[in-house]
């Protein structure tokens, strides 16, 4: 199939993440079987480096940033902490916490917390 697009002699890799809704595929033209064999090991080694970093440009094009503090608040809301105990383990009031999970759904465009930790670990905001 390739053949019938000029394509006689080359490698090609594709490499994708669950759940990260990207995929990133590349290839390269090579004629001689040395160079492909050396192509082929470079495109498999460099492959997850490059997914890994458009991904992360996807990611900071997609969303609004959100502060270290909502970062932090975040990461306690997905361990399942309530308002109450992210509050005494960031030192917080009940109402400070709640401000900044407000912040986050606004910037993630979600309305809940649960809406909010799926949508922060697909941004890879937060990793389990």
């Amino acid at each position: 199939m390739a053949a019938g697009y000029g394509l006689h002699a080359g490698f090609a890799c594709s490499y994708a993440q669950e759940h990260s809704g990207v995929i990133t595929v590349c290839s390269i033209n090579v004629d001689s079987n040395v160079l492909q064999s050396v192509a082929q090991w470079a495109l498999s080694n460099v492959m997850p480096a490059l997914h890994t970093a458009t991904s992360c440009i996807r990611q900071h094009k997609s969303i609004r940033p959100l502060t270290a503090r909502e970062l932090e608040v975040l990461k306690w809301s997905s361990e399942g902490k309530t308002v109450w105990e992210i509050g005494v383990i960031l030192n917080l009031s009940e109402g400070t916490v709640k401000f900044h999970l407000n912040n986050i759904y606004r910037k993630l465009n979600v309305s809940n917390r649960a809406q909010a930790i799926a949508a922060a670990a697909y941004q890879g905001l937060i990793c389990f």
